[in-house]
């Protein structure tokens, strides 16, 4: 038992006896009173019986019963005193029951009262219990309740919900619906649901994308049903289902990989053997007697085109290997070695392909994915235009490879001034499987080559927009410089 429990014990026992106390002495002040005050001998019964009210009111049954008692012999021996003493006539038996009677219904009326009011408090007890129920709940599972109405389109929040929309519910409810908060691709989708549930009665649920006043984007689905009596009004509520669809999405993506993961491994498993075919017989080719010097120069080159596809395949086999040696890798001689590839192709295009080589920063990642990064940023950003820019009005393509060294990193950026990237895309061209080339893009070499950076404790970052050297988008790669350098 707690400390107040005695205290309670003792109030509750002290208020029984002051109630007990108050039946016994209140009704004969009221005698007193109405003997004294010559208005109320009019109405002898109604101070008694008001008296007997309160009591009951307060104190409850067992004081109210004898405060009826008290009443009845305070009425005939104070207001109305019987002619002989003690002895009561027929005329006060008769007014001892009339005030009894009177007592008791006012007893009755009191109880009754009594046990309404508390009926009263137990149902807004559980009302306020239930209500701080539904909103804990509601904002335990991001979630509001609502009630719509066909009629004028309106749709009101239930107090407590969370905020599903970045702004109070308050706010929306004032909107009167909150389509208008929905992501413009996926308005039509909730409109039609709802169209179909106006139309066959059959439950609303759909789920949509709204976008927050900071930029966010959330998930969100809504779950409604009309009133069997009333199918102009919908109850229902609505969920906040980002982490869901977000842990969706990624174990969809990590499904993607592991089947992409595995075909590659594949292929590359496959493509080594006849390699090793195509490098003998290059070899063989190469020490024959009869073959000329330009015919040998020719095979050299294709020989050392064959050693780096051998090196693209064992870097897909040993992709998730982390114990690969760091170089060294002079920055500047593979990026010379990448732009000569890369040269010819550009230059077809009406691209000019720059870089100014900075000797002497060697940077801790193996030459070969060095390569790879270099690859696939020269190669986006020749994708960047469609033929000769001079088509599109302006100058002529131009892709430049800057070098530099940092404090701790060495430093590659690739600028282009073709089509630029949208904004929209900017938070997802490192995705996997995300392209803007649909007919021919795979959408996983920039995922690679963020992957590879990151491998090695370095970091990308991309910028698109139109700067004052014509300059539209730079990818800028940092790598660790070596621990000798």
């Amino acid at each position: 038992m707690s400390e107040g429990s005695p205290r309670r014990v003792v109030s509750r026992i002290a208020g029984q006896l002051a109630g007990y106390l108050a039946g016994v002495i209140l009704p004969w002040i009221s005698s007193l009173l109405v003997l004294r005050l010559g208005v109320l001998r009019g109405f002898p019964f109604a101070l008694q019986f008001l008296t007997i009210a309160a009591i009951g009111r307060y104190w409850g049954l067992g004081p109210s019963l004898l405060a009826v008692i008290s009443s009845a012999v305070a009425f005939n021996f104070v207001v109305m005193p019987p002619a002989f003493g003690w002895a009561l006539d027929r005329e006060g038996m008769v007014r001892t029951a009339l005030v009894s009677i009177a007592g008791l219904v006012a007893c009755a009326f009191s109880q009754q009262r009594s046990r309404a009011e508390r009926e009263r408090d137990r149902a807004l007890e559980t009302l306020r219990e239930r209500t701080a129920a539904l909103t804990e709940a509601q904002r335990g599972s991001r979630a509001a309740a609502w009630v719509f109405s066909v009629w004028d389109r309106t749709t009101r929040f239930y107090p407590g919900g969370a905020d599903l929309f970045g702004i109070p519910l308050e706010e929306v409810s004032k909107i009167g619906s909150p389509t208008s908060l929905v992501l413009d691709e996926d308005r039509p989708r909730v409109e039609l649901a709802a169209l179909r549930t106006a139309r066959t009665g059959e439950p609303f649920n759909v789920d949509f994308r709204v976008v927050w006043p900071n930029g966010e984007v959330h998930w969100l689905e809504t779950r409604g049903i009309p009133m069997p009596d009333d199918p102009m009004t919908w109850r229902g509520v609505t969920i906040d289902i980002t982490e869901r669809k977000m842990t969706e999405l990624a174990l969809l993506r990590a499904e993607k990989l592991a089947a992409v993961g595995r075909l590659a491994s594949t292929l590359a498993h496959e493509i080594n053997n006849p390699l090793e075919a195509v490098t003998n017989l290059l070899y063989l080719a190469q020490t024959d007697p009869a073959t000329s010097p330009a015919a040998r120069s020719y095979l050299q080159l294709a020989d050392q085109e064959l050693a780096r596809l051998a090196g693209i395949t064992r870097l897909t086999l040993n992709f998730v290997r982390t114990n690969r040696p760091l170089g060294p890798c002079d920055l500047a001689e593979v990026a010379m070695s990448v732009v000569a590839l890369f040269r010819a192709k550009c230059e077809s295009r009406g691209i000019h392909l720059e870089c100014e080589p900075v000797p002497g920063i060697t940077v801790a990642i193996p030459p070969d994915e060095l390569r790879q990064i270099l690859t696939n940023l020269i190669s986006n950003a020749s994708d960047a235009f469609q033929g000769s820019d001079a088509s599109a009005g302006r100058p002529g393509g131009q892709i430049d490879i800057l070098l530099e060294r940092g404090a701790h990193v060495g430093v590659v950026t690739v600028r282009d001034n073709g089509m630029g990237i949208a904004a929209e895309n900017l938070g997802k061209i490192f995705d996997p499987f995300f392209t803007t080339k649909e007919d021919v893009g795979t959408g996983i070499g920039l995922w690679v080559t963020k992957e590879l950076v990151e491998k090695h404790a370095g970091r990308v970052s991309v910028e698109s927009d139109e700067r004052a050297d014509g300059c539209r988008t730079r990818f800028r790669v940092e790598l660790p410089l070596t621990e000798c350098d």
